[in-house]
């Protein structure tokens, strides 16, 4: 599960870079629901719906977000 954690980690470190906006907001809280909830099923979708809105305005976040999609994915959630 360390490997979830990095890339928790590494994308608060895209999420710096973005200026303030909805869909930082929106990224802040699924941070937060990635670090909390234990309803890995439903975050994995949420992961995953993020991953193809930010896919054209924020690659560096998307790689990282699917980064995670990709090891919960892999750990069988």
């Amino acid at each position: 599960m360390s490997e979830v954690h990095q890339a928790i980690e590494d994308l608060k470190v895209e999420l710096q870079k973005m200026p303030a906006s909805d869909q930082k907001q929106r990224l802040e809280q699924l941070v937060q629901r990635l670090e909390n909830e234990s309803d890995t099923q439903e975050l994995s979708s949420e992961v995953s719906g993020t991953l193809e809105q930010f896919e054209m305005d924020h690659p560096e976040l998307v790689q990282v977000l699917n980064r995670i999609a990709v090891t919960l994915s892999d750990m069988g959630i």
